[in-house]
């Protein structure tokens, strides 16, 4: 488990793929590597869109990543996994939210150090200084 998570910036996904994207009903999802390595995580709804900087990949194994973030505060899971079997995103594990929602609703899952994750594959234990540096992004 030591190294179930690394930096966004350090995700070997992200370094391998300029710009994943996933569509889902109206709903695009899109993670683009950014500059500095990181990535840029984005929801567009057609008209409208909201994006954030990911800061930590979890899962960085074989089966998948999943990505989470921060938005004014709170720290989020992304509706969207990556999947090195596929080559491409899919609804993250535990993630069946069905359309129409807002696009507040498809951006991702409010996540907490102690909430139960599919994705994690049980109940995940965020280290504080971890979540504090997701904060801080």
């Amino acid at each position: 488990m030591a190294k179930a998570s690394v930096r966004a910036a350090d995700s070997k996904s992200l370094q391998a793929h300029e710009r994943l994207n996933f569509r889902l009903g109206p709903y695009t999802y899109e993670i683009v590597r950014a500059a500095s390595g990181g990535g840029l995580y984005s929801v567009s709804d057609g008209g409208r869109s909201i994006s954030a900087a990911l800061g930590w990949a979890f899962g960085v194994g074989e089966a998948g990543e999943t990505c989470v973030f921060a938005r004014a505060g709170i720290l989020y899971e992304s509706q969207v996994s990556y999947f090195p079997i596929l080559k491409a995103l899919d609804v993250t594990p535990g993630h069946l939210i069905p359309y129409p929602q807002t696009l507040q609703r498809r951006w991702g899952v409010h996540w907490t150090p102690l909430r139960p994750s599919a994705a994690l594959g049980a109940t995940t234990l965020l280290p504080r200084r971890v979540a504090n540096s997701i904060r801080s992004i």
